[in-house]
């Protein structure tokens, strides 16, 4: 929160309509393309609302890359942002659900060329996207498509078969462009899991004993889901299926994903903070955390809690409006309740019973 505050603060008199003299493209080097996509990025990962900074710093960018009325300078684009920053950016925009136009039409120009200079297009059409970043675009217009389609946001023709590079190097490279970092998969934004737990087959089996027609691992693909205006993707392509429920009723459309730590932030609270309290289906009270002593009375460090307070994180809140979207009815399973049952065949089929009938 603090962090929220004291940057949409110093951000603010960049809005639009203020008038200041010391404001100007040429003296922002401060404003850097890497801290601010790194930055949205980690607000959208924790699953934190920031509406307010991303505006700002949509006005910002704007006054580094706009030359004249609502158009943008390629060049200091690419200046500002590679294309990893700006795929990060535009994922993180559609997890917080937040569209600032300025922002949006700075991605969609930088990455596909769309308001850019003559031939700007297959310039970065013959340079290539890496997967993780063609990835991170398809749920972005999916978002954009069902969320802001007044943006009017398309991807471009032949996306993502003729724009996928063959290796991680970059091809028909630009001077003013920044290289772009190798690939990082532990801040994948891949919503297609397909390995089934323990866990999650424990809870199939109690859905079968209970009568819940089900099948494990359904995946969505790209066809099922764009709008009409983007049918020039070619979902036959790459990739064919790239979202997926856990255990899903495919008449009913109902989803049922089974969540394990990955999916939680898990919130550190002083032990007086009774905010830092949630209240899980079997009635406790839990938190996250607690300060201990280690290495002297100097030393204080936090030890984390099996059973603490948890919130839903970014990727996973996502991946829920989305479907939502595309008509499923989700239900979530946290990985610490199932476990509180121990294994007790007939509390696990009367924990599966009140769960359907949340939908």
């Amino acid at each position: 929160e603090g962090v929220r505050a004291a940057v949409s603060n110093r951000l603010s008199s960049f809005a639009p309509g203020k008038k200041s003299p010391q404001i100007s493209a040429s003296n922002m080097g401060w404003f850097k393309g890497q801290e601010t996509a790194n930055l949205i990025w980690s607000f959208a990962t924790l699953n934190f609302p920031c509406s307010e900074m991303i505006d700002a710093l949509s006005n910002c960018a704007a006054l580094r890359c706009q030359t004249r009325g609502d158009a943008y300078d390629s060049d200091a684009i690419a200046k500002l942002f590679i294309s990893q920053e700006l795929t990060n950016t535009a994922w993180a925009m559609a997890v917080l659900q937040t569209y600032p136009k300025g922002l949006v039409d700075i991605v969609y120009q930088g990455l596909f060329g769309y308001g850019g200079p003559d031939g700007e297009v297959d310039r970065l059409r013959s340079r290539g996207m890496q997967r993780e970043h063609v990835m991170s675009s398809l749920y972005t217009q999916m978002a954009l498509d069902m969320e802001a389609p007044h943006l009017g946001k398309s991807l471009p023709s032949g996306y993502p078969q003729t724009w996928t590079q063959s290796t991680n190097g970059a091809k028909g490279g630009n001077k003013n462009r920044r290289e772009t970092r190798p690939s990082d998969d532990s801040t994948s934004t891949s919503m297609l899991n397909l390995s089934s737990s323990r866990l999650q087959l424990s809870i199939g089996k109690a859905l079968h004993r209970v009568g819940f027609d089900h099948v494990q691992e359904h995946t969505i693909g790209a066809e099922d889901i764009f709008s009409e205006d983007n049918r020039q993707i070619d979902t036959s392509a790459f990739p064919a299926e790239f979202l997926s429920i856990d255990i899903a009723n495919l008449e009913q459309k109902v989803g049922i994903e089974v969540d394990g730590p990955v999916h939680f932030v898990t919130v550190l609270d002083d032990e007086s903070d009774e905010s830092g309290q949630i209240q899980s289906h079997s009635g406790r009270k839990k938190k996250g955390g607690k300060k201990v002593s280690k290495g002297g009375d100097n030393m204080v460090m936090w030890e984390f809690l099996s059973n603490g307070r948890r919130r839903i994180n970014g990727p996973t809140a996502f991946k829920h409006r989305l479907l939502g979207h595309l008509g499923w009815r989700v239900i979530h399973v946290p990985f610490w309740e199932w476990r509180e049952l121990k294994g007790d065949e007939a509390a696990e089929d009367k924990f599966v019973r009140d769960l359907l009938e949340e939908v």
